[in-house]
């Protein structure tokens, strides 16, 4: 079974982690696409990453912070999207499941 975790932040990384453990112990290839920061909690672990990752300067917490969602977008939020995005769907072939873990976004990818 080859499996990709989609994460949404440091916290939800090291969830990631954990299942991806757990799920290569059973057998499963397992990759990584952290949306949110750049998944070092996966380098780690040693759990191969799949398309972009930036650090963004609001850390991930744009939600209600107009001025830190515009930092963001300045510092080339919206393009990192559509390249995680588009490396999603030329990899998707690639993978039995995708588990997402985190709020709305990850689903949205």
């Amino acid at each position: 079974m080859r499996m990709l975790l989609l994460s949404n932040g440091h916290g939800e990384d090291v969830i990631g982690v954990a299942v991806g453990r757990a799920l290569r112990a059973r057998g499963a290839e397992v990759t990584a696409l952290p949306i949110v920061g750049l998944g070092d909690a996966y380098a780690k672990a040693d759990i191969p990453r799949l398309g972009p990752a930036q650090a963004m300067p609001s850390g991930g917490f744009v939600w209600g912070r107009p001025r830190a969602l515009a930092r963001d977008l300045g510092a080339g939020l919206l393009a990192l999207s559509w390249a995680q995005w588009r490396a999603i769907a030329e990899a998707r072939a690639r993978f039995d499941h995708v588990l997402a873990i985190g709020d709305i976004v990850p689903l949205a990818f």
